[in-house]
């Protein structure tokens, strides 16, 4: 093995392998469920037409979204923005989970460290 660089052997191919399809990630974007294009093609035309909903609730009720749902006191506010922060910390480091686990299965070396 070379000085800071880093090839995976077969058998860790297959434990990243194995992860990958209990995970269910399909990198080639076919079939219907699991990470695919086809999956989250739908799921952002759905994303946005709840938005539109949302919006056109909003327009018609004069009450923010937070509002209509009885969420309204400060409080309520930032244990929202506490939920919305860690969704977004566990989406990122499952995005960059995925992203390694990918890169180890095809054999790119790691960057060296210092």
């Amino acid at each position: 093995m070379v000085e800071g660089s880093f090839f995976c052997n077969a058998e860790a191919k297959d434990v990243i392998s194995d992860l990958n399809k209990k995970i269910n990630v399909n990198p080639a974007g076919l079939g219907t469920f699991g990470f695919s294009s086809f999956a989250e093609l739908w799921n952002g035309r759905l994303a946005m037409l709840g938005f539109i909903a949302a919006i056109g609730t909003e327009a018609l009720t004069g009450k923010g979204i937070f509002q209509q749902i009885g969420l309204d006191t400060p409080l309520d506010e930032i244990l929202i923005l506490i939920a919305l922060l860690g969704l977004t910390i566990a989406t990122t480091v499952g995005y960059y989970a995925i992203n390694a686990a990918d890169k180890i299965a095809s054999g790119k070396p790691k960057a060296p460290s210092s």
